[in-house]
Order: C-alpha cells, then sequence, then structure tokens
C-alpha cells in the first residue's frame, strides 16, 4: 500500500516501515530524512528503499505531426510516380 504524503516539486521518496511493513511515498528536500512511518506513526522504524530517478523527455508534438506528414508526402509522390509509370507503358 503507497500512501502520498503531498504532492510537490520536491523529490519522492519511498519508505518501507519495519514495524507495520507498510511502503509509503513521502516528499522532502534532499538532504532531509524520514524519521517515522506516515501510516502507523512509529518512530525510528523506517529505511528508504532505493528508486531510480525519473526522468521526463519532453516531445514536440508539433514536430512529431510534420514529421509524420513529410514522410507520407514523400510515400505519395513516389507511388503518383510509380502509378503514372504504369499507365505510360
Amino acid at each position: 500500500m503507497y500512501m502520498i504524503r503531498a504532492a510537490n516539486n520536491m523529490p519522492r521518496y519511498v519508505y518501507k516501515c519495519g514495524v507495520c511493513g507498510s511502503s509509503f511515498v513521502t516528499v522532502h528536500g534532499m538532504m532531509e530524512d524520514q524519521d517515522h512511518c506516515d501510516i502507523c506513526f512509529e518512530s525510528s522504524c523506517v529505511s528508504r528503499i532505493p528508486q531510480m530517478p525519473s526522468v521526463k523527455h519532453k516531445t514536440d508534438a508539433g514536430k512529431v505531426v510534420k514529421e509524420f506528414i513529410d514522410d507520407a508526402r514523400d510515400e505519395l509522390t513516389k507511388e503518383k510516380k510509380r502509378l503514372a509509370s504504369e499507365e505510360g507503358d
């Protein structure tokens, strides 16, 4: 079971409680540590679970659409040339 304490631009960390066994996500600064369980509120019983950092890649939707249109235009031009040469034969 995951519980998110807050949502903002600070890093998110996953902790597991040694007493109740619950895992939870919390948000705090890089230099801070969680000292209690957000589920059972016991102190000094949590350990941080290492997580891979998430990296967000922004894609420019307009660029993707333009590339698709250009590719489709090239295919249509080739097909028109092929059909024109078949009609000429």
